[in-house]
């Protein structure tokens, strides 16, 4: 599990954190990919967030009102 903060300054488009994983497989299956698990699917995006599949690397879709909303909870996976 992983927890980041976005900075008060946090803009569109910022990346806040990357996610890593690995796995021991070789060749092809050894390959990581990342996404994020909503109502039981795998995406990359939100309407908050995207994840490079390839890289792990989390940015924000858009500027957050920490007045209105606190904090966030997305389910990052690997696949």
């Amino acid at each position: 599990m992983y927890f980041f903060f976005c900075p008060q300054s946090q803009y569109a488009g910022m990346e806040i954190t990357r996610v890593r994983a690995v796995d021991n497989d070789t060749g092809s299956n050894g390959i990581v990919t990342y996404g994020f698990k909503v109502n039981g699917e795998f995406v990359t995006e939100t309407d908050d967030f995207r994840i490079n599949p390839f890289t792990g690397v989390i940015t924000t879709k858009r500027i957050f009102d920490r007045e209105t909303e606190e904090s966030f909870m997305v389910r990052c996976v690997e696949f």
